[in-house]
């Protein structure tokens, strides 16, 4: 009995709210498919990006307001001496 029913249901209905359904139906599923694949990592993609748009601005910014961000590498002052000699 449901079969006719549904089949009495859509011959009432037009193809043109057939094609409408079907493409709201397409969005839904996309949509939901969407959000358990791919939201999370875009989240993630965007709090590491803006921490560190954070972390330059603070160089950036410290080192112009003369504090010292990062720590002098006078350490590597004379490796790089050594190799640009060779």
């Amino acid at each position: 009995m449901t079969a006719g029913l549904l089949r009495s249901y859509a011959c009432r209905m037009d193809l043109g709210q057939l094609r409408s359904r079907a493409r709201a139906a397409r969005k839904v599923l996309g949509e939901l498919t969407y959000g358990m694949l791919v939201y999370e990592f875009e989240l993630y993609a965007m709090r590491s990006r803006a921490q560190l748009e954070n972390v330059f601005l603070l160089v950036t910014f410290g080192d112009l307001l003369g504090i010292p961000v990062l720590p002098p590498l006078l350490h590597a002052a004379p490796a790089a001496a050594r190799s640009a000699r060779l």
